[in-house]
């Protein structure tokens, strides 16, 4: 049951990642036709009159940064009412 459960996941796997591909890949072609097509002279609202869509931008990711501890900024917060509480008493 456990190599059934490995060879699935790894089958699956590799499937999201060809398809994956082919969206990446389709969308790199229609990023080219539509610059293609300005370079040609044609106007985006031209090209969306005609019902060529112009491509999705997409969100440029933003590599991983190691993550910096957050206690510099947590005890402070905590710290003060704790203070006040304790001038108080």
């Amino acid at each position: 049951m456990t190599d059934v459960r490995e060879e699935t996941a790894r089958e699956l796997a590799e499937l999201q990642a060809r398809i994956a591909d082919r969206v990446s890949a389709a969308e790199r072609d229609d990023v080219r036709a539509w610059n293609a097509a300005l370079s040609a002279g044609w106007s985006a609202d031209e090209l969306r009159k005609i019902g060529f869509a112009e491509p999705d931008k997409k969100a440029r990711t933003r590599r991983r940064s190691t993550r910096k501890p957050s206690t510099s900024t947590t005890p402070s917060a905590t710290s003060e009412p704790q203070s006040e509480t304790s001038h108080e008493g």
